[in-house]
């Protein structure tokens, strides 16, 4: 990102804090979901997956081999 974005981005946040934290808020609580990349399906399968229920809906755990 170039500086004068950064400078821009920092400036604002400044003057309008509650619209960034409602933005970062937004981000962090809905990421945005992509389809898998070929590598990284390759990956995930070496795992062992392990899916927790929730209220909301169910987390993922994986776990490889020397971690």
């Amino acid at each position: 990102m170039p500086a004068m974005m950064k400078s821009m981005i920092t400036l604002l946040s400044l003057i309008f804090p509650s619209f960034f934290v409602r933005k970062a808020y937004q981000q962090l609580t809905h990421p945005k979901f992509y389809p898998y990349r070929a590598h990284e399906k390759d990956i995930l399968e070496t795992a062992l997956v392990t899916d927790y229920a929730f209220s909301k809906g169910n987390i993922k755990m994986y776990k490889w081999s020397g971690g």
